[in-house]
């Protein structure tokens, strides 16, 4: 199958939606392709930043955005945070920052991420040799094993 100008290999079509591409297949297809270096960091409370590095084809913008957008989404959801940096592709911050913006794609996204850190959301971009150092910290949670 064809998709964002990748040759995705799909051995069996789901019979309810032929048109689904699991992104595990979409990503191995484009990070075939993608050798230009980029980083996504979201930072979140007490300091705390996660930083993801991972490649952009710098060619094929239309699979570029959409990688770069589902990862970040992923990142916020999986991670949390208030601030997105990418680093290594101006365009590519551009376009999540418009994403991410007022009446854009992913505003919901941005606007639950606001609330929850109570700090406005934000996407910035800086060259990849700036790029902000990872800082994370294991946080025990729970630890209740007597049930409700």
């Amino acid at each position: 199958m064809q998709f964002l100008g990748l040759d995705i290999n799909i051995r069996n079509y789901p019979a309810l939606d032929p048109q689904f591409i699991p992104m595990a297949l979409f990503c191995g297809a484009f990070l075939e392709q993608a050798k230009k270096p980029i980083s996504i960091c979201v930072e979140r409370n007490d300091g705390l930043c996660s930083v993801y590095d991972t490649f952009v084809t710098g060619k094929n913008r239309a699979a570029d955005r959409f990688y770069i957008e589902r990862t970040v989404k992923l990142l916020l959801w999986l991670k949390g945070g208030f601030r997105v940096t990418l680093c290594g592709d101006d365009e590519m911050a551009a376009y999540i920052r418009e994403a991410y913006g007022e009446g854009g794609a992913r505003a919901f996204d941005s606007a639950f991420m606001a609330r929850v850190y109570e700090r406005p959301f934000e996407v910035r971009t800086l060259p990849l040799a700036r790029k902000p150092a990872e800082n994370e910290q294991a946080q025990r949670v729970g630890g209740n094993l007597r049930g409700c």
